[in-house]
């Protein structure tokens, strides 16, 4: 194998653990936006249930203090 090859293949798998780690990196902010949209959503339902309007349930920073945590 010359050292050129050696390079190259060197090159490559450091390039495919970038675009893997990058990946993860995707999945996760994905789960962890559709999880907390979800929640948000069903706190909001739950404050429209007990009585407050769509406007009073969606201000209301106490549905999103998840985003935080």
């Amino acid at each position: 194998m010359r050292k050129e090859d050696f390079n190259q293949e060197q090159k490559y798998l450091l390039a495919k653990k970038k675009v893997e780690r990058i990946s993860k990196f995707y999945k996760h902010l994905s789960v962890y936006l559709a999880v907390n949209i979800l929640l948000s959503g069903l706190f909001i339902y739950g404050d429209i249930k007990d009585g407050d309007t769509f406007e009073e349930a969606f201000f209301n920073l106490g549905n999103f203090k998840i985003w935080i945590y």
